[in-house]
């Protein structure tokens, strides 16, 4: 590549997005892209990440980036430049960011979200502490804290939650990642995407797994949804069922 590797990257990529995205969202896209790219062409030329590349660039780079950024702007642009820069880098199918994430999970926001306001840590490890606690034959508690342990754990939107699959579950040496198919703006504008589960919450999820498995032997059933309908055969459970 030339010079300004980041740069060629931008401009091979952004036009992949043209009929999925606004033309905005493009715009926006790409300035803060190239905001990213002045970024790490800089540390590049200092010596303090090993490549300005996007196809090369890793979890270590990306971790050096995340500490520059947080000397001079707030946790929430931080993962704003993350949520794009992910995107990007998978499609020159480099998973540095999502590395970063499972290896460095202290060195970016651990702000649990919820719809509305913040849940506080206290209560959010309360919630771990009680899962922890509870029967793996008790389905009806099992599947309901599964769904609440995984939500805090990964940030999924309600409808990206109940529509996970089994088979989109996958374990690394750092721990769990799961990929959202049934995104927002699916058909559209949204992606589907990997996601990590956060370390605290991997217990919670390896217990349910564990009940998932107990049930569906019960039921004498094999299905694809990682939160099954047990009443009936396929699909998913309905929006009542993972609000209960």
């Amino acid at each position: 590549m030339g010079r300004y590797p980041f740069t060629e990257c931008i401009n091979e990529y952004l036009p992949t997005e043209v009929g999925h995205l606004s033309a905005e969202t493009i715009s926006t896209n790409g300035r803060r892209l190239r905001q990213i790219a002045t970024i790490f062409n800089q540390l590049k030329v200092e010596g303090k990440v090993s490549t300005d590349n996007p196809r090369k660039i890793t979890a270590q780079d990306i971790d050096v980036f995340v500490g520059y950024r947080r000397q001079t702007v707030k946790a929430s642009t931080v993962n704003k430049d993350l949520s794009i820069l992910i995107k990007m880098l998978m499609y020159f199918d480099n998973d540095a960011v999502l590395k970063f994430k499972i290896k460095y999970p202290a060195h970016y926001s651990k702000r649990y979200k919820k719809r509305g306001a913040s849940l506080e840590e206290e209560k959010v490890q309360a919630i771990f502490d009680r899962a922890s606690k509870i029967n793996v034959g008790n389905w009806e508690l099992m599947e309901a804290y599964g769904l609440v342990c995984l939500s805090i754990s990964t940030g999924f939107r309600p409808k990206e939650l109940r529509m996970l699959s089994f088979r989109n579950v996958n374990k690394t040496e750092h721990g769990y990642e799961i990929l959202a198919e049934h995104v927002k703006g699916e058909g559209t504008y949204g992606n589907a995407r990997w996601v990590p589960v956060h370390p605290d919450g991997t217990a919670a999820f390896e217990k349910y797994l564990e009940a998932r498995r107990i049930r569906l032997g019960r039921a004498g059933k094999s299905e694809d949804a990682l939160f099954p309908p047990i009443k009936h055969n396929g699909g998913y459970i309905s929006t009542g069922g993972s609000a209960r």
